[in-house]
């Protein structure tokens, strides 16, 4: 590997020059940078990151680990989470989450020294953080994919904008309604939800299950919600509730009027779709608000934010 004293030695100058020069400092010799810079490229000098980051103890680099096959959802979460990172001046290593803690050791084991701060946007449960973490120099925050008071979370509260959109299904009269989806990350509570400590008659609850989350599933569950003459529909992804668009237009059937449909994501076709398809919306923007917080402003104990999805009220439902 190219040093700063084989590009001093090269150029005639001194180590300390060749820094000045290097870092672009006030004040130097243009002839000098010139030949400074000229030595560097034909040596093919790179810097050294990691040893100067742990001369200086900080870094500007932020590890972000990901599920090898990313949902829509997780890449909102990562794509915006590296945009406030820019934006705050840190850049980014990204690498794949392993579920075997060797793997996931190694990777993080190499990283030491290049940053401080990792980012989990997925983290593998057969995993325990201890002993992955264990006597490495990282740090980590977990989005949405660890519950553990000794790290610092932040997670999404999705029962809350299950249940306002069910209950929105409630109150426009509708009389049977289902929850259509594998019951991803217990939906199925947020659902529930709505119909409990209701006054007077409670509409029939129905569940739909499906094998997936896609939109073949969500068209081929089609038969089983009109056999059973269900008026109302949460699905848990959009991609579902798409999936049935289909069926139902193929069918003749009318979305709200004879099926009324919610969706869970807030996907941005969701706006687009004919009718436009009301949905429970993540808080994206305010996770990586606090988990760039988290990062900027480390604190003394482990921080733990829960943030409240949202119902988006559209035109099916």
């Amino acid at each position: 590997m190219i040093t700063l004293k084989a590009v001093a030695a090269e150029a005639g100058v001194s180590i300390r020059t060749v820094t000045r020069m290097l870092k672009n400092e006030p004040g130097g010799n243009a002839e000098t940078y010139k030949r400074v810079s000229a030595v560097a490229r034909r040596l093919g000098y790179v810097p050294n990151i990691a040893a100067r980051n742990l001369k200086i103890q900080r870094s500007n680099m932020v590890g972000l680990v990901v599920a090898a096959r990313g949902n829509p959802m997780r890449t909102r979460i990562r794509t915006e989470l590296q945009q406030r990172l820019e934006s705050a001046g840190k850049h980014f290593i990204s690498g794949t989450v392993s579920d075997q803690e060797p793997l996931l050791i190694d990777m993080l084991r190499e990283w030491s020294g290049l940053v401080h701060d990792v980012v989990f946007v997925a983290w593998p449960h057969a995993c325990r953080p201890a002993r992955v973490l264990a006597g490495l120099p990282v740090r980590g925050v977990f989005v949405d994919c660890l519950d553990d008071p000794a790290y610092d979370v932040v997670e999404i509260d999705r029962t809350a904008g299950i249940r306002e959109g069910v209950e929105r299904l409630i109150k426009t009269g509708r009389r049977r309604i289902a929850r259509c989806g594998p019951n991803i990350m217990n939906r199925r509570a947020g659902f529930n939800a709505a119909f409990e400590g209701r006054p007077g008659a409670r509409p029939e609850k129905h569940e739909v299950a499906t094998p997936g989350i896609d939109y073949q599933d969500g068209y081929d569950a089609g038969p089983a919600i009109v056999k059973r003459g269900i008026d109302a529909v949460f699905f848990e992804t959009d991609a579902l509730a798409f999936g049935f668009y289909k069926y139902a237009y193929e069918q003749g059937l009318r979305v709200p009027e004879d099926v009324a449909v919610v969706g869970f994501n807030d996907t941005p076709a969701a706006g687009y779709a004919c009718p436009p398809l009301s949905s429970v919306a993540l808080p994206i923007e305010a996770m990586a608000e606090q988990v760039l917080a988290m990062i900027m402003t480390p604190g003394s104990t482990p921080r733990h934010i829960t943030l409240p999805t949202r119902f988006v009220r559209r035109e099916s439902a």
